[in-house]
């Protein structure tokens, strides 16, 4: 089965989501399509309305928050970042995935509210002294939470070209990029030279000028989905830096880093973890008894935009091991623990909502949700933001 085949079979099979998806970004493999009548199709399935209920203001999450509705883990936002239904790190990028995007009279605004959100963070100015550990956490959410989570989450519905959000993603690139650029992994300070509480994570405290002034200058995974969207339009310079990060992150060494790289210290010595990096799946082996296979076809299509990924080893590899799913050319039925979808708690960066509004309990629900998500890494729509 070729392209236009594989296109033309899951607009035929999908449900609402995969058929307004199919339609709006492989539209030119089908006959004329109606996509105001797809796009009611979708508005009208119930996991979009149901994602669409959990999208809400900043102000009415933070009163959520007050009222201790537990809506995350740590920090004095974590209704923005976490891994909940009502974390706005996975609400947007869900909602994006599953078809919605800004434009959509019913996400408008909604959408505007965390534009203007997000513009007033970047015209406040954080501050560069602290003396206090909450001071100094206080410029970590500012920079993590309050600029990357808000514009990462944006991104995934179509403001990636937005300028507060554009100014985030090409602040994160400039600031990795200086850290990558000379192709060294010598992040950490020397083992007991500094004290930090608890005393065990002395082995991994990040080097202090990799987060001076509160802003972690090392690549985050919503760092990479960001720049996934931005790269096809970039400018050379920033493709270039892109392909920079993107080339270090893939080097064994980086794979050999904590899954949080390490630990900052605050100025009274408290250790703090913050952020995830980007973990590749069968990166030493496929055949390796620590494989965890779960996250694979996510972490393939996070890094299929990227020429310096697809060309990797470990790129090459996975789609091998992906293609022995394949009942017929371009269509794949991968098992169900490779198309996760997370009740309550997951992260979206992760992998760990994966779902597409097939219904789970039909027999074909994996053939269909594998198709598409294969036809999205082997030939990624463009994204412009």
């Amino acid at each position: 089965m070729d392209y236009q085949s594989t296109v033309q079979w899951l607009f035929e099979h999908g449900g609402p989501v995969i058929r307004f998806r199919v339609a709006k970004e492989y539209g030119d493999s089908l006959p004329q399509v109606d996509l105001e009548s797809l796009e009611a199709d979708l508005l009208k399935s119930s996991i979009v309305q149901f994602w669409l209920n959990n999208f809400k203001s900043f102000e009415t999450l933070a009163d959520q928050q007050k009222r201790g509705e537990g809506l995350g883990e740590g920090g004095n936002s974590s209704f923005l970042h976490g891994s909940t239904d009502q974390n706005i790190e996975v609400v947007l990028p869900k909602l994006g995935q599953l078809g919605m995007h800004a434009g959509m009279h019913i996400l408008e605004e909604k959408i505007n509210v965390w534009l203007e959100r997000l513009e007033a963070e970047l015209e406040h100015d954080p501050g560069k002294t602290y003396a206090r550990d909450d001071q100094f956490l206080e410029l970590v959410y500012a920079h993590y939470d309050h600029r990357l989570i808000i514009a990462s989450s944006l991104a995934q519905v179509g403001c990636a070209g937005h300028p507060a959000v554009t100014r985030v993603i090409q602040s994160r690139v400039d600031c990795i990029y200086e850290v990558v650029k000379e192709d060294h992994f010598d992040i950490y300070e020397v083992p007991g030279k500094t004290s930090i509480h608890p005393k065990g994570w002395g082995d991994h405290l990040l080097k202090s000028k990799l987060y001076a002034n509160g802003r972690i200058c090392l690549p985050f995974v919503h760092d990479i989905c960001n720049f996934a969207l931005v790269y096809p339009s970039a400018p050379t310079e920033t493709k270039q830096k892109i392909d920079a990060i993107v080339k270090w992150i893939l080097k064994p060494k980086h794979q050999d880093f904590l899954y949080n790289y390490g630990y900052i210290r605050c100025p009274d010595g408290r250790g703090k973890s913050v952020g995830h990096k980007m973990i590749f799946p069968g990166y030493f082996g496929l055949d390796k008894p620590n494989f965890d296979p779960r996250p694979l076809v996510f972490r393939c299509w996070q890094m299929c935009h990227f020429p310096g990924s697809r060309e990797h080893p470990w790129f090459m590899r996975s789609l091998a091991h992906l293609e022995q799913f394949a009942h017929a050319p371009g269509i794949y039925a991968f098992p169900s623990n490779y198309l996760r979808e997370a009740k309550g708690r997951g992260y979206w960066i992760h992998g760990d909502r994966m779902g597409l509004g097939e219904d789970r309990r039909r027999s074909q629900w994996r053939t269909i949700e594998s198709t598409f998500w294969m036809l999205l890494v082997n030939k990624p729509p463009a994204y412009t933001g």
